[in-house]
């Protein structure tokens, strides 16, 4: 099983433009990732309706995203919604803003040896690399760079000490 990664730290709006550009070139959408009551994934189609903090399995138009049950230790069942269950799919991790001076890191990442998820994540890929900022280990997008120029901490989590924060 491959794993590829790209770290970014990325606003909502930033995660929209990158959605949006990935969709022009492959009709693209998105299913909520996790483990939940309901069977049924939520999809969602419009880019812009994203949550930040949250994490997404991308997909090409057309695949059918489904649930796996798993047997709790507790007793019931849950249901997840992750690659394991959809191979020809990409993982986007939504980071997102704490209060007003933090934003937390996500990832783009492909975790199968799938040919569509290979095809769909190289074209994440090059929308990252054209449009995001190289800044040590990570790609910044335009508007969380403009968000570390102006003093706010890009943290890899939300309980990231100081000395972790992404810096020029």
């Amino acid at each position: 099983m491959s794993k590829k990664q790209l770290p970014l730290f990325a606003t909502a709006n930033d995660l929209s433009e990158l959605l949006g550009q990935v969709c022009a070139v492959i009709p693209t959408e998105l299913a909520v990732m996790g483990l939940f009551d309901e069977a049924e994934p939520t999809i969602v189609a419009d880019p812009m309706l994203i949550e930040p903090s949250t994490s997404y399995l991308a997909f090409s138009k057309g695949v059918k995203v489904v649930s796996r049950s798993v047997q709790q230790r507790s007793g019931g069942i849950k249901f997840a919604v992750d690659p394991l269950a959809n191979p020809p799919t990409v993982v986007v991790r939504c980071g997102g803003r704490v209060g007003v001076d933090r934003l937390t890191a996500g990832d783009v990442s492909v975790a199968t040896s799938d040919e569509e998820a290979e095809e769909l994540f190289a074209i994440f890929s090059s929308v990252i690399r054209r449009q995001f900022k190289k800044i040590k280990s990570f790609y910044v997008g335009p508007e969380a760079a403009r968000l570390l120029d102006e003093g706010v901490r890009l943290s890899p989590t939300s309980k990231s000490p100081p000395m972790y924060d992404l810096a020029r």
